[in-house]
């Protein structure tokens, strides 16, 4: 072809065979016939399709010479029309995910027998009954164990109790129960279905992330119940170890469906944010486990509603929709030994939520020996309930109570005293009852409004009072002197009534790791915590909780002694206490820095970061005027000077010795008060 003019006027061109025309002008002198090519970007110009470097076999009816010696055709049969391409369609979506919700299968026989043989032996006051060792599966129903009182219920080794643990269904329940023995001897409680997503993480963007979801959980369709739930939450887990990625609050904010991954898997991204409005992925890498889970998704794996003296031992919760663990109301006094809570083979989360909660009972529990991981919350949040005072006038007052479970001789008895506190949770008076009643209905009515009025501004008393004020308790107190004049010029107030105060708790020989959120809640006051291994969560809080109406609102004498913390220094604060504590004692050991700090860590407020111990004076200028007198009286607070401490501290400080001066600090303070 080196022979033509570059005169030739440029000619129309097809591809041969192609499965589309695609239309290409080429100038003739541009042709390559030794290689049937047409050269890259040598004068082609593409009229539509695809990119083409590959031109042959090409068709050129005006020099059927080259085409016979160039392609070994004798004759060249003329090239179709060249038209333009079809346009190319938008990506289709891709079909509806395959990966289903799953449904309950009902209970099996052996689960229909226990219940009613339960029964029977409670109705006849049996003293022990004895559960053969085999699967139960309750499926979507609840073993209730109503009224036992002076039981023995023991548990063959080796039987398991199977849950469909989802909406108001599944987990073992204990109602107005006393003096109950539960031996388990290694009782399993498994899921029929973990009604969690997990999956593989397999790309990682800032506000973003993708993932293969197993299909053996739930997809994590945030469109559809449970993860619809504005704050599903998101943990990233060491795929290899189960060792969560601590990072706190990240939630879902949005999930989208991509297709499918193979068998028995499906790709989502999932777009995560927090409560505050940030947006963005923490703790998220390729290979990396992630799980999306609902906060409470069903009832608890185990649960006691106003019991007292029950007395749990050897049960494992391999899954929970919701608390592993959970008493509520009664008398309380009930203790747990040697319980655990570990994922079931293949999964990341044992509990959707806290693994131990105590709430409201008159006595605080004990919990000991036990191994804790895995938790959807906080491994474990002891605290009373704080009553708030929607109306006070003479010598009467309306509360609004939040109640688990109504207590049988009513909030407070004839002659009860109990502490009166403004909204920023100063003293105002001791009252003391002289009856009490379920408010009337016009009393409610003035009740609800005065709650709308102190969850606006300028009070914003936001949290539980706020969402949760259909549901409140109002009773109406008549006291047996008149209220003092500053509790009269308060517009609202708090209360603790003692029936909820939870006091007593024992937290002793437990291994806490790997938990979304906190390490404890320690919020009811003559509180001991000792020998206990706690790592991988986020810190231990001694407060009340005006956001959800926890603890004490003058939280005093909580003990912590000899607890060893694995924690990384990226965390917030090992301890954030707010009350009077004493006896501490802790070991903070960091994974970042493999250091071990064996000195006390108190704040008042948050603390910074630090390798080096951390005293803040604030929380040691806490005075015991408004403690009530311990019924334990080795728990009663020390006898300390403020005077005396504040200047052995200055000058501990100062010599930059803290580490090895605190105890003196303190000895010399209690010799100059005692």
């Amino acid at each position: 072809m080196a022979g033509l003019s570059p005169q030739v006027p440029r000619l129309p061109h097809c591809r041969w065979g192609a499965a589309r025309g695609v239309c290409i002008e080429v100038p003739l002198d541009r042709l390559d016939g030794a290689s049937a090519r047409l050269p890259p970007h040598h004068g082609a110009r593409e009229l539509g399709g695809a990119s083409s470097s590959l031109c042959a076999p090409w068709c050129e009816p005006h020099n059927l010479s080259w085409a016979s010696k160039c392609l070994g055709f004798t004759h060249c049969a003329a090239c179709p029309p060249c038209a333009p391409p079809a346009p190319t369609p938008p990506p289709s979506a891709p079909p509806p995910p395959t990966h289903a919700f799953p449904t309950p299968k009902g209970p099996n026989g052996a689960a229909e027998w226990l219940s009613a043989a339960l029964r029977r032996a409670i109705r006849d006051g049996e003293a022990h009954f004895l559960v053969p060792a085999q699967n139960y599966r309750f499926s979507d129903t609840v073993l209730l164990v109503r009224g036992a009182t002076d039981l023995v219920l023991e548990v063959e080794p080796g039987a398991t109790f199977e849950f469909f643990a989802t909406g108001r269904s599944g987990g073992v329940a204990f109602l107005d129960c006393s003096n109950v023995h539960v031996r388990g001897n290694g009782l399993r409680l498994i899921p029929e279905a973990p009604f969690y997503a997990q999956g593989l993480v397999t790309r990682v963007h800032g506000s973003w992330f993708e993932a293969d979801f197993d299909h053996a959980f739930l997809p994590p369709d945030n469109d559809a119940e449970p993860l619809s739930s504005t704050w599903s939450r998101v943990a990233f887990w060491d795929t290899a170890t189960g060792a969560i990625h601590n990072v706190g609050n990240q939630f879902v904010t949005q999930s989208t469906y991509l297709g499918e991954a193979g068998a028995n898997r499906s790709t989502w991204r999932i777009e995560v944010g927090n409560w505050n409005g940030w947006k963005g992925v923490q703790r998220a890498a390729r290979g990396r486990t992630v799980t999306i889970s609902a906060s409470c998704a069903g009832l608890h794996a185990w649960s006691l509603q106003r019991c007292s003296q029950v007395h749990t031992s050897g049960v494992t919760v391999q899954f929970s929709a919701c608390f592993g663990f959970i008493e509520t109301g009664g008398a309380g006094g009930n203790t747990y030994t040697g319980l655990k809570i570990s994922p079931f083979a293949g999964g990341m989360l044992a509990t959707l939520a806290d693994g131990f909660h105590s709430a409201s009972a008159t006595r605080g529990p004990t919990l000991q020996d036990s191994e804790l991981s895995s938790t959807g919350d906080d491994f474990l949040n002891v605290h009373g309930h704080m009553t708030f005072v929607c109306a006070l006038w003479g010598a009467e007052i309306l509360t609004a109570t939040l109640l688990y479970h109504e207590p049988s001789h009513g909030v407070a008895q004839p002659g009860e005293e109990f502490g009166l506190y403004d909204l920023s949770r100063a003293r105002l008076g001791t009252l003391r009852v002289n009856r009490t009643a379920l408010a009337a209905d016009s009393e409610i009515d003035a009740c609800q409004r005065a709650i709308r009025v102190a969850t606006a501004p300028p009070y914003r008393i936001d949290g539980v009072l706020s969402r949760s004020a259909a549901r409140m308790t109002i009773h109406h107190i008549w006291l047996m002197d008149p209220l003092p004049a500053a509790a009269l010029s308060a517009p609202f107030a708090f209360v603790n009534f003692p029936v909820f105060a939870n006091t007593g708790a024992i937290i002793r020989r437990n291994r806490f790791s790997h938990g979304f959120a906190r390490m404890m809640l320690l919020e009811s006051s003559h509180t001991a915590v000792y020998d206990n291994i706690i790592a991988n969560a986020r810190g231990v809080h001694v407060l009340g909780d005006v956001l959800w109406l926890e603890g004490a609102l003058n939280l005093f004498d909580v003990s912590l002694r000899n607890n060893s913390i694995q924690y990384p220094l990226t965390h917030s604060s090992p301890i954030i206490s707010s009350a009077a504590l004493t006896s501490i004692s802790f070991t903070i050991i960091s994974s970042a820095a493999l250091t071990s700090i064996s000195s006390p860590i108190i704040s008042s407020a948050a603390l910074t970061t630090s390798p080096s111990p951390i005293i803040s004076s604030a929380a040691l200028s806490s005075t015991f005027a408004d403690a009530p007198a311990p019924s334990d009286p080795s728990s009663a607070p020390p006898c300390i000077s403020m005077s005396a401490l504040s200047s052995a501290l200055a000058t501990a400080i100062a010599a930059g010795a803290l580490a090895t001066a605190i105890a003196t600090a303190i000895a010399t303070a209690r010799s100059a008060a005692c």
